[in-house]
């Protein structure tokens, strides 16, 4: 039997799990969670429901198709069929939202952890106590949520390895690589947003800003339509192939590349100010890349190289909290941390990741449908969702082309890890991300804890706030693919 799971059960500061409504919950409506597990509910519901959580849903309820894409994926990985124990899942999690010191999911998978049977040695006493197969895993979860570039194959081999105490399958460990890369995106999401949006979430409960239909209602006959089937992610299992150099891009990019970025004879819906209304640059900006004539090979990799040493001198926020000796446990060497990609060591032993050589499309996607084809699809999902997602706003102007903002957003946070798109002119991020915005995101992927409620209230102030929410999203989502590209691209080197 199939539930639709309402969302406003997740927005509940109490559920009665004995409800009568229950049996309500069988319609199908827009607004549902698709859950096959008919015996999971009450544990569903307990989970979705928690205190821990209730800010990152709300937040997320401002774009509910990603909101939908985000809970399947959640609930599959922590509940669903797989070859880890739950206690174990539970512990991942802990310790890849410890890795990022996110006191919210640490706390919640604390609780999940003791109500799933695990044991409580662990909790206390951290990894010390763990198993020894799961303390194997903590040097892959540390380099993965700092460094993923300086993965390589002898990790993996030496994880593996048959014969060799506590040593992981192939197919356990995709399952925990998959699950640490989501809590470290999820601690980045939590910790750079969510957390900000607390205060205003009080005042606007459940009530998104700009929704779909909101757009569609007070925009009837925009030139074109930012949400129609051909402009919106995969669903099924067949895959967007790519047909030319534009659209390589795995999230089918450019999907307006022959519509005008906007339409000047629209009315704007909102007045602005000189100092703030800085959106009437950045669409002239964008309509000028438009008509630039596209740089050569020499010149796209002179871009990326300018961005990636320009990365390098931008400040990041305030002074990272001290890790409290009740996460240090969880970790091991806490005081690793991020390095800007343009100052790595070894560079001859670490060089860019060229995603003409390995990209999700093609091979990521490929490699974890062998062992999960569920998760897979899901993971799809969520990054086609999140890079796609549009309304057509931006700030106070509407029928808006964003998939020029949308990627240099992910593209610029890619380039932080060292990934490089080959056919992508990373000029355009320079163009049109401005340098406090640049110094946030990098600031939310690579150290989320230091993220502050007044430089969150700095940036994009001539955005909705729906649209500095979806770019905390394209943040997370694009930090999570770059683990998983460096992780996966080792599998089977």
């Amino acid at each position: 039997m199939t539930l639709a799971v309402p969302l406003e059960l997740i927005y509940s500061k109490e559920v009665d799990i004995a409800d009568e409504g229950i049996d309500e919950m069988e319609e199908e409506s827009q607004d549902s969670l698709q859950i096959d597990e008919i015996d999971s509910i009450k544990s569903l519901i307990q989970h979705f429901s928690s205190r821990h959580l209730q800010s990152s849903w709300k937040v997320m309820s401002e774009h509910n198709e990603y909101f939908s894409c985000f809970l399947r994926t959640h609930y599959t990985l922590i509940r669903g069929d797989g070859p880890l124990p739950a206690h174990v899942r539970h512990f991942i999690a802990i310790m890849a939202a410890g890795a990022h010191s996110c006191f919210p999911l640490v706390e919640l998978h604390k609780t999940e952890l003791i109500a799933a049977g695990g044991p409580i040695s662990w909790l206390e006493h951290g990894l010390s106590a763990a198993s020894v197969k799961v303390q194997r895993l903590s040097e892959i979860n540390r380099i993965l949520a700092h460094q993923p570039w300086t993965l390589t194959p002898a990790h993996i081999e030496a994880i593996t390895r048959s014969g060799t105490p506590g040593n992981w399958s192939l197919s356990e460990l995709v399952y925990a690589i998959v699950l640490m890369a989501h809590f470290h995106a999820f601690s980045s999401f939590i910790e750079s947003c969510s957390s900000m949006e607390e205060d205003d979430i009080k005042n606007k409960f459940g009530k998104p800003t700009v929704s779909p239909q909101e757009f569609k209602d007070e925009n009837p006959t925009r030139p074109f339509d930012c949400t129609s089937q051909n402009c919106s992610p995969t669903r099924t299992s067949e895959r967007v192939k790519s047909s030319s150099k534009v659209s390589k891009h795995p999230q089918g990019l450019d999907q307006f590349s022959k519509s005008p970025p906007y339409d000047c004879s629209r009315p704007k819906t909102a007045k602005g100010s000189p100092e703030t209304d800085l959106v009437d640059t950045l669409v002239q900006k964008m309509q000028l890349l438009r008509e630039k004539p596209e740089p050569d090979s020499d010149e796209l990799a002179a871009t990326f190289d300018k961005v990636k040493m320009t990365s390098a001198d931008i400040g990041l926020g305030a002074e990272a909290r001290r890790t409290t000796p009740d996460l240090r446990k969880f970790v091991t060497n806490p005081d690793f941390h991020y390095v800007d990609f343009a100052q790595r060591e070894f560079k001859q032993q670490f060089p860019t990741f060229r995603i003409q050589d390995y990209n999700w499309d093609e091979q990521g996607f490929s490699l974890i449908s062998r062992f999960y084809d569920d998760i897979a699809q899901l993971l799809d999902d969520k990054f086609k969702t999140a890079y796609n997602m549009t309304y057509g706003t931006m700030g106070r102007y509407s029928a808006i082309d964003t998939s020029m903002y949308r990627r240099a957003t992910w593209n610029y946070i890619q380039c932080l890890y060292g990934i490089r798109w080959d056919d992508y002119d990373y000029a355009e991020v320079n163009e049109l991300l401005h340098r406090s915005l640049k110094g946030y995101v990098k600031t939310a992927a690579c150290y989320p804890d230091r993220c502050s409620r007044q430089d969150y209230k700095h940036i994009m102030t001539d955005f909705l706030p729906s649209e500095k929410i979806h770019v905390c999203l394209l943040v997370a989502e694009a930090k999570f693919q770059s683990e998983l590209l460096y992780a996966l691209s080792f599998l089977f080197d």
